[in-house]
């Protein structure tokens, strides 16, 4: 079951922008719902096709996550675990995106 908040750019002064070559930043928020514990979770950015992983990374306690360089193109935002219902989140970067990208995930327990 997939669950989705938010998924938007934040824009930013020209000062700050990175290139589009660079990539954007991305920086996600799980939250844990519906009795959900809170732990550390692993979560992929996967291409398009949703075979290769691009990249890992954890999450810290408090549900906080990082992926650096992301650039123009779709992806697939994937949590697949034990504890969690698993999220395949669809995620497009476009040339109109710069600054920040922000994304919000709901994590619900397996029954």
């Amino acid at each position: 079951m997939l669950h989705l908040l938010l998924a938007f750019a934040v824009f930013q002064s020209p000062t700050v922008l990175q290139s589009q070559g660079d990539g954007f930043p991305l920086i996600g928020q799980l939250h844990f719902e519906g009795g959900a514990e809170r732990s550390i979770v692993e979560i992929e950015l996967r291409e398009e096709g949703d075979v290769t992983v691009l990249e890992r990374t954890t999450s810290n306690p408090a549900g906080q996550f990082r992926f650096d360089g992301v650039k123009v193109g779709r992806y697939w935002v994937v949590i697949e675990s034990g504890q969690y219902q698993w999220v395949k989140h669809r995620l497009d970067v476009d040339i109109r995106t710069f600054g920040l990208i922000n994304l919000e995930l709901s994590l619900y327990p397996r029954s």
